[in-house]
């Protein structure tokens, strides 16, 4: 089974344009789709998410639950069909592997000895001016959402909540 496959489909828009046809192309997890061959994408679906219905009583169309939304498609004949379903059912089987591998273990090492008290200076100098952009960007954050809730965004607000995340190198 391919693991990249490419090629036409019909895609279902609505009920006012029908099938449409759109050009697939399956690249690792994610499908992506364009108008026609060599176009900007206009779409994308991530079938780490999402589940293949291959659709057993019809020859042609199989869908793509993505969790959001139906994506209803349609090839040609059965051989196409047939090498798009198993190929996303290959990428979810896949995915679903990688999710059940154990991690591997993670291993912690001691601090070297020989760490001078001017590197601990440094370090806990970063560690505070972390700390305190941290705080800053948290107050900001907040003061932002509650402006946004109460419609007080404006230009002039938004230029000094970002000029308050600007911070010197840590």
């Amino acid at each position: 089974m391919q693991h990249n496959v490419e090629g036409p489909l019909y895609k279902w828009t609505n009920y006012a344009m029908g099938w449409k046809s759109r050009y697939f192309v399956l690249r690792g997890s994610i499908m992506y789709y364009y108008l026609s061959k060599g176009e900007k994408v206009r779409g994308k679906i991530h079938l780490n998410v999402a589940e293949i219905i291959p659709l057993e009583h019809n020859p042609l169309n199989f869908q793509i639950d993505t969790g959001t939304t139906m994506v209803y498609l349609c090839a040609d004949d059965g051989i196409d069909k047939k090498m798009w379903v198993d190929a996303l059912l290959l990428v979810k089987k896949k995915e679903e592997e990688m999710m059940d591998a154990k991690p591997a273990p993670v291993t912690i090492k001691k601090a070297p000895e020989f760490i001078s008290n001017e590197s601990d200076d440094r370090l806990l100098k970063k560690i505070i001016t972390t700390k305190n952009f941290l705080e800053n960007f948290t107050k900001n954050n907040n003061e932002l959402g509650e402006m946004i809730k109460r419609n007080e965004l404006t230009q002039t607000s938004l230029s000094g909540v970002l000029n308050s995340y600007k911070v010197s190198q840590i």
